[in-house]
């Protein structure tokens, strides 16, 4: 006796399910009821045990797995190999059970009614055959029958693997034809069935190996000395800051140590409402990064929920917040509403003195405590003036004295590439008209950020030359042809400036299919700037020194991207 699990389910099993436990189940059938009782499963093995073939079971109720919505029932049954069937219970099964239960008498005198007519039958076929043709042929199609019949059985002993070798021996009737065929057949086929199996499971184990896309080490071209002035940005797509927040607790605290507390902070798609940001439950604005001497601003979807979104993290200076204190700059305390105050007449036309300590660019707190202005903005502003992408919550705008900052999420073109028009030829049109009409405006070069949904060149794409990356969003030709367009105004892509042949540096992996390992993703978020960041010349105050991404912080599918700056005096 041998002792096997017993399978039962309350809907269908699935070929994979029998096979994925088909080694340790001898029966495995289903159920129509929508649970399976205790009482239902020993009605289903009864005729099991009629048939002398389980001895006794033990009832044990479980889930074969997690993600099953149908109740399958397992059970240790005491079941005799010689008498246990391959088949599932049917009406065959039950009249099979039947049979078996009949006095030994009955059955032994229907096994012989049986032998007779198979006796008959095959002497009239016999006897047919010998008059039409030679005497060797029905030996032929007997061998031919026999060799049908024994594929058969190995077929089932190769999908099931529930009957021992004594019963497949057992199943053919006629010794003469299982003579003619040869013992040797059988184990070949399978040994060569083996073997191919191993080879596939080989290749299948090369492949992901074979895949990884190799990452370029970067060089460090900028070590700034104590006496140069690094501005750094941080920019990073979190797809969804609660999200992050609720996995990682500590993830945006680590990071900015991790990069000495950047100057500033951008953050793409935090998918969060004017409600999120305020509520003090979540502890998002005055708790996020307040300890790490940082103030925030937020830009949020207003056209849908849950959608979009932007922020900005400025770092403190003078140990003073930007929205709490009273910075004295230009002689004017900027920590007063002014608005709407009528200015005297004597003010108006009074001759105004030059300011020295304007022209030497310090400026103090009111605790006397001094710090360079060029590190904290003069304005900040939400949307780019247009209102059909304003309501998005997809861009803030920071007016540094020596230059200005977009943060930006530029829109998706979508799955089906729905938007792909709208993305092509209003978005990024109405931006580059938006970025040079600032940098006109103020005279100071223009720094737009983010995640810039495009891929841009064959190096920032893993598999460039796949034939669905026409068709995907990102990489179609007219988001690259869009994003070529806007830098031929007069702009160029930072990164890809400094590290112009770096392969590998991606900074967005696809979660649902597992691309991060290998390192199968895009480049989709960028620093564009005005072409005078890269001249280092006497005249130049702001230069762009590195950038570089962070493909170690996990809690998003994107990665974050750092830029430094240097500030010169």
């Amino acid at each position: 006796m041998k002792y096997y699990l017993l399978l039962v389910s309350s809907s269908t099993i699935s070929r994979q399910t029998v096979k994925a436990t088909r080694r340790g189940i001898a029966f495995a059938f289903s159920s129509s009821p929508k649970q399976v009782s205790k009482g239902y499963f020993s009605n289903c093995i009864n005729h099991y045990r009629t048939a002398g073939i389980v001895t006794n079971f033990e009832y044990t109720p479980r889930r074969a797995f997690e993600n099953s919505r149908s109740h399958h029932c397992l059970a240790l049954c005491a079941i005799d190999p010689t008498k246990a069937s391959k088949m599932a219970p049917s009406t065959r099964q039950r009249r099979k059970a039947s049979n078996i239960s009949k006095p030994a008498s009955e059955s032994a005198e229907s096994e012989e009614e049986k032998d007779t007519v198979r006796g008959k039958t095959a002497k009239a076929t016999k006897g047919a055959k010998t008059k039409n043709s030679p005497a060797s042929k029905p030996v032929a199609k007997k061998t031919k029958n026999a060799k049908a019949k024994n594929k058969k059985v190995e077929s089932d002993d190769e999908s099931k693997d529930f009957v021992s070798e004594n019963e497949a021996g057992d199943t053919s009737s006629n010794s003469e034809l299982t003579e003619s065929i040869p013992a040797k057949r059988s184990p070949a086929k399978r040994k060569s069935s083996t073997v191919s199996s191993e080879s596939k499971s080989s290749k299948k184990e090369k492949n992901p190996e074979q895949r990884i896309t190799e990452r370029d080490p970067l060089p460090k071209l900028w070590k700034p000395s104590e006496h140069d002035k690094c501005f750094k940005i941080l920019s990073w797509n979190v797809d969804g800051l609660r999200a992050v927040m609720k996995n990682l607790p500590t993830a945006m605290s680590d990071l900015v140590k991790k990069y000495d507390y950047p100057d500033l902070v951008c953050l793409q798609e935090t998918k969060l409402q004017d409600i999120h940001v305020e509520d003090p439950k979540l502890m998002i604005k005055g708790h996020l990064l307040d300890e790490e001497g940082y103030d925030s601003y937020w830009s949020c979807s207003t056209a849908k929920k849950g959608y979009s979104g932007t922020a900005v993290f400025i770092k403190r200076k003078g140990g003073k917040s930007l929205n709490n204190a009273k910075f004295i700059v230009d002689g004017a305390n900027k920590g007063e509403d002014n608005k709407g105050k009528q200015k005297s007449i004597e003010s108006f036309f009074s001759k105004k003195e030059k300011d020295p300590e304007h022209e030497n660019r310090s400026t103090k707190c009111e605790d006397g405590e001094s710090f360079d202005p060029n590190y904290l903005p003069v304005d900040i502003s939400y949307g780019i003036n247009h209102s059909d992408h304003d309501s998005e919550g997809r861009s803030l705008i920071l007016d540094y004295p020596l230059f200005t900052v977009l943060n930006l999420y530029v829109p998706n073109s979508g799955q089906k590439l729905e938007r792909l028009d709208y993305r092509t030829k209003e978005w990024d049109k109405h931006l580059v008209e938006f970025v040079k009409l600032k940098e006109k405006e103020r005279g100071v070069p223009v720094i737009w950020l983010g995640d810039l949904n495009v891929a841009h060149l064959a190096l920032d794409v893993w598999n460039e030359g796949a034939k669905h990356l026409a068709k995907s969003a990102g990489t179609t030709p007219q988001e690259r042809e869009s994003f070529s367009l806007q830098l031929q105004e007069g702009y160029c892509d930072l990164f890809r400036e400094l590290h112009p042949e770096a392969k590998g540096q991606y900074s967005f992996w696809s979660t649902r299919a597992g691309n991060r390992q290998p390192n199968k993703g895009l480049r989709l978020d960028y620093f564009v700037g005005s072409k005078s960041l890269l001249v280092d010349g006497s005249s130049s105050k702001v230069v762009a020194r590195d950038s570089y991404m962070d493909p170690e912080q996990l809690g998003s599918d994107h990665c974050p991207v750092i830029l430094e700056l240097e500030i010169k005096e």
